[in-house]
Order: C-alpha cells, then sequence, then structure tokens
C-alpha cells in the first residue's frame, strides 16, 4: 500500500497534468470580453470598481454594480492589475489559482470522508476519480466562475461544522471560525450559505440537549458573518442607494426563470443560440434591457424584474410548479444538453453525472436508515447549494460544488458493497 504521501503527491500532479494538457490542447473558448465574472474582474483592475458587468464594449463609464460577489472579481482582478488583462501572465495566474482551488478541494477528500465518518478509502476513490474524471475540465482549467472555489467553501463550511459538532458545541473559538467561513463564502458565492442555515438547523432540531449552546454559537456566527459582510453593504448603499447584503441579481435571475419561454435551463436552448433567453432578456445582451437598466439603475432595474417574474408565476402556478419539477430534474440529473453540444463525450458525462447521483441518493439513504450521525450534515450540504435554482434556471456549472460531497458517498457505497462482497466470499463453507 502506498504511503499517504505518495498518494498525495500522485494525486496532485495527476490533477495540474491533466487540466494543464487540456489547455494546452483546446486552448478553452472564452468570450472576447470575457463572462460577467471576468468583466468584474477587468473593472476591478482598470477603475478599482466592481463595474462594466453589462457593457460588453465598454462605451460607457464604469457603473458600479452588485450583480456578482465581490470576492472572486477582487481576486482575479488583482492578478489583471499585476500582469495585465488577457494576457499570457494573466490568463496563467487565473488559470494558476482555479487549478490550485481544485487541487486544495481534491486533497481535502480523505480528510473530509474521515470526518463525515465514513471510509477513508472512499475519499481517496473520490479524489482520484475526479481528478482523472472531470466532467466539468473548463470550470477547473480556465478559472471563468468561481464554482471551484465555492466547492471548496463548501467543504471547509462542511468541515467546521463537524468539528462544531464533535465539540458538542462547547468551543466558541469554533463558533469564530463559522461565521469567518460562512461571511467569506456569502462573498464568494452565496449559493453556498443555504447550506450552511441548513446544517444549523439541523444541529439545533436533532441535538436537544444542546439547544443552548448552539444557540449561543448560532449567534456568534452570525454576528461574526454580519461583520465579514458589512463593509460589502455598505458600499452597496452608498453606490446603489439601498441593502445589497451581497448581491443584487435575484429579481432578474427570477425573471430569466419564469416566462414564458423558460424551460428550466439558464440559456433555454445552447449558449451560442442567438435566440436564446439570455439574448431575450439579459441587460448585457439586450441592447434596450441594457438602456432600461442604465435609465433607472441597477437597483430599480432589478426590482422591476423580480415584480415581473413574481406576477408571471402568479399568473402561471402550474407552469410554474411544472418548471420547478423540470429544474429539480436538471440539476441532480442533468441531460447531455446541459453540456456544450459539440462535445462528443456530453452523453457519457451525463451518464457518469447521473449514475454518481443515483448512487449518492442511495447511499444517503443507507445512512439514514442506519442512524448515521453525519447523514443530516451531508444532506444539508447536498441540498442546500441547490435551492436557489430550483426557482429560477438551471445550468451545468451551478451544481459543481457539490460534485465532491457527491462523489464521496458514492464511492463509500462502493466500498460498503466490496466489503460486504469480500466478507461473504471468506466466509468458510
Amino acid at each position: 500500500m502506498p504511503s499517504r504521501a505518495t498518494l498525495y503527491a500522485a494525486l496532485v500532479l495527476l490533477t495540474i497534468a491533466i487540466r494543464v494538457a487540456y489547455i494546452a490542447d483546446r486552448q478553452p473558448f472564452r468570450e472576447p470580453q470575457g463572462d460577467e465574472m471576468e468583466r468584474a474582474a477587468r473593472s476591478v483592475a482598470t477603475y478599482g470598481v466592481i463595474g462594466h458587468v453589462f457593457d460588453p464594449d465598454w462605451s460607457t463609464p464604469a457603473q458600479p454594480s452588485a450583480h456578482v460577489a465581490p470576492l472572486y472579481p477582487m481576486l482575479i482582478g488583482s492578478m489583471f492589475y499585476l500582469f495585465g488583462w488577457d494576457t499570457f501572465a494573466g490568463r496563467a495566474a487565473q488559470e494558476g489559482l482555479s487549478l490550485l482551488a481544485t487541487v486544495l478541494m481534491l486533497v481535502l477528500l480523505p480528510r473530509i470522508a474521515e470526518r463525515l465518518h465514513l471510509h477513508v478509502a472512499a475519499g481517496w476513490i473520490a479524489a482520484f476519480t475526479l481528478a482523472l474524471f472531470p466532467v466539468n475540465i473548463w470550470l477547473e482549467a480556465t478559472g471563468a466562475w468561481e464554482q471551484p472555489y465555492a466547492a471548496l467553501a463548501l467543504l471547509a463550511v462542511l468541515l467546521l461544522f463537524c468539528r462544531a459538532s464533535d465539540e458538542a458545541w462547547e468551543s466558541r473559538q469554533t463558533g469564530v471560525f463559522l461565521g469567518l467561513a460562512v461571511g467569506i463564502t456569502a462573498l464568494l458565492s452565496p449559493q453556498i450559505v443555504p447550506a450552511a442555515i441548513l446544517m444549523f438547523a439541523a444541529e439545533f432540531l436533532l441535538r436537544r440537549g444542546l439547544r443552548r449552546r448552539i444557540a449561543t454559537a448560532g449567534i456568534i456566527l452570525a454576528l461574526v458573518a454580519g461583520a465579514v459582510i458589512t463593509p460589502w453593504v455598505i458600499r452597496n448603499w452608498i453606490e446603489l442607494g439601498g441593502f445589497v447584503p451581497v448581491r443584487s441579481n435575484f429579481g432578474l435571475e427570477l425573471m430569466m426563470g419564469n416566462n414564458p419561454y423558460a424551460n428550466g435551463i439558464t440559456f433555454g436552448t445552447t449558449l451560442n443560440d442567438a435566440h436564446n433567453m439570455y439574448h431575450r432578456y439579459h441587460p448585457y445582451t439586450n441592447v434596450q434591457e441594457r438602456d432600461r437598466l442604465l435609465q433607472i439603475g441597477e437597483l430599480a432595474y432589478m426590482h422591476e424584474k423580480q415584480q415581473q417574474g413574481l406576477q408571471w408565476i402568479g399568473e402561471h402556478p402550474f407552469r410554474t410548479i411544472a418548471l420547478t419539477a423540470r429544474r429539480f430534474l436538471l440539476y441532480w440529473f442533468p441531460p447531455p444538453v446541459l453540456w456544450d453540444p459539440d462535445s462528443p463525450v456530453a452523453v457519457l458525462k451525463s451518464l457518469a453525472v447521473c449514475g454518481s447521483l443515483v448512487a449518492t441518493i442511495a447511499c444517503l439513504g443507507w445512512l439514514w436508515s442506519r442512524g448515521h450521525d453525519r447523514a443530516y450534515l451531508i444532506a444539508a450540504a447536498l441540498i442546500g447549494p441547490s435551492l436557489p435554482y430550483m426557482i429560477t434556471h438551471v445550468d451545468i456549472r451551478y451544481r459543481y460544488p457539490i460534485t465532491a460531497v457527491s462523489a464521496i458517498l458514492a464511492a463509500h457505497l462502493c466500498v460498503v458493497m466490496w466489503r460486504a462482497r469480500y466478507h461473504v466470499l471468506a466466509r468458510p463453507t
């Protein structure tokens, strides 16, 4: 059996080599002006402000925006400031940071499996499987979006909740660390925050004898997390003229997912279709919508879109229910259409993810039936990040943060089945 050091070294080398080879061979597609995170980062590097999210040709002054969470644009914006926008050095820094986040995520998996009271072997199997067969390699290799960092943040929050649970919520220091983790996660990828809320609620409801301690820790957690996001809230109040805790875009996303053309998928059809919903409704691609946003301001525009989405939901309740069911299936059992339609392996990716999800659900049900002490934390980590997309729309990158936890459960089920088979075969006749 190889030593842990050997396994870690092999894991790191495989993870990096496969993704660097992908970048060198494919030269992954990038929009000329970058995706919205990259546009915001370029604005940070050029003007020192998160803006230009909706302006493809930079024809207007840098309008402060809260359409994106601030942490990731600030991170890669600092890289663009140091090395230049759309230069080899700037891209290499962006891609290198994304690879680092991916490596850290995979390296954590054996430890995560151990803290979840699962087989450590499941963590190693999951890590090497995700290193060798990345179904979302574009996300991991390019750093165009924050999802690799969001996956790492979800694991960190899960680890801290496991630590707090093991300590019977006695340590106030762990409450402070949880508050820091939740606050930073909110500024990085706020869709992970519902997972933390569900984890805390599960601990509070299920561990009755510890409720006073948990409530005290919850107050500490909330105060620290609030302190972390307060500077961004103040910035938004000054620059945008209203209260925005993290992102301003909920109204737009709600309308994009609930309208006469919605089918549950973010773009409706494909990313490059000039007639998809993104081109029809989004201010980045639709000149009329962008002019409206500039005319009334970002907050008023997002509120207007929210009212349109809510009105459509109220007028079409049965269609909304059907769309919610469709979004549930798209998120948990993604069809090939969610990947690049030109990819020859889209079907294989869909089958791999769906198969993994079936094993994940089976394993979670088995753990729950046996009264496993971490089953509720695992369920919260899986379900929480999906909740915002059940009422908006689904893209394949949105489910990336749960990939690691899902892979551990699928691998744990395989280990349990193998051990059961081995014991049956080894039993004397």
